[in-house]
């Protein structure tokens, strides 16, 4: 595995591990609740709801496992992807009044499975997503019994949205967080060759690329390539490109 792709294979796999441990605290804190109202009503529905957050609560802990042995990704993926989905159909049909609230969790099983690199992987997941959630709205009751008590209620659907942007959160705060880091370490040929390739492009548009953070290790890597940095600017941070750009703009 090139050294890039590594790093890619890593930064995935933080992405996957923030995403399972935030739902599974989010799981083991409404099984708790749930648990607290099951004994006070001993209601049937709600011993549902304590099943339902057991099937996600072990779908995180499958991920969880295959990531500390260094399962490919699509396996990785694969536990909580089916929990959140097997999870969708069961509401949909014993507890219909939360449907909406965790149909948009789907959004998530697509972000993960866009991990994988495989295009039509990718297409399927969402594909088959797309379908259930049409089937969830569309084909759902039409109308809603109130199986579920009220209070309860409020609780797993504001638990089910948190869950919802605490994934997303984690998602997308890993990527800014790899935009902002110090700066790229290691390069390869392949990476310098497209690198280079690229400014050559954009210099023929008449514009000119500015890189933030490359590294001197990184430049002398360019060079013994007899790649170059003619038609490369570098910063050192993104603050100092904008103002190169700024400048460069005036000249």
């Amino acid at each position: 595995m090139s050294t890039s792709q590594a790093f890619l294979d890593r930064f995935y796999r933080r992405i996957i591990r923030n995403i399972a441990l935030s739902t599974l605290i989010i799981a083991a804190v409404a099984i708790l609740l749930t648990l607290i109202v099951y004994v006070l009503t001993t209601h049937l529905v709600i011993g549902l709801v304590i099943v339902v957050a057991l099937v996600i609560g072990l779908g995180c802990l499958a991920t969880l496992w295959l990531l500390t042995h260094e399962c490919p990704i699509w396996q990785v993926i694969l536990p909580f992807s089916l929990a959140v989905i097997v999870n969708e159909m069961v509401i949909a049909v014993w507890m219909p009044e939360l449907r909406l609230a965790v149909a948009p969790f789907l959004a998530v099983v697509i972000l993960l499975a866009g991990l994988h690199g495989r295009r039509a992987f990718t297409i399927g997941v969402m594909i088959t997503c797309a379908l259930l959630i049409v089937a969830i709205v569309i084909l759902g009751p039409t109308t809603e019994q109130q199986s579920i008590p009220l209070e309860l209620l409020r609780f797993l659907q504001a638990s089910s949205l948190a869950a919802l942007m605490i994934a997303i959160w984690a998602f997308l705060d890993q990527i800014v967080v790899a935009q902002v880091q110090a700066g790229i370490t290691i390069i390869d040929t392949a990476v310098a060759k497209a690198l280079i390739d690229t400014a050559a492009a954009i210099r023929l548009l008449g514009a000119r690329t500015i890189i933030s953070g490359i590294r001197p290790a990184v430049a002398q890597t360019l060079v013994h390539l007899n790649s170059g940095l003619t038609d490369i600017t570098t910063a050192p941070n993104p603050q100092m490109a904008l103002m190169l750009s700024r400048r460069l703009a005036t000249i």
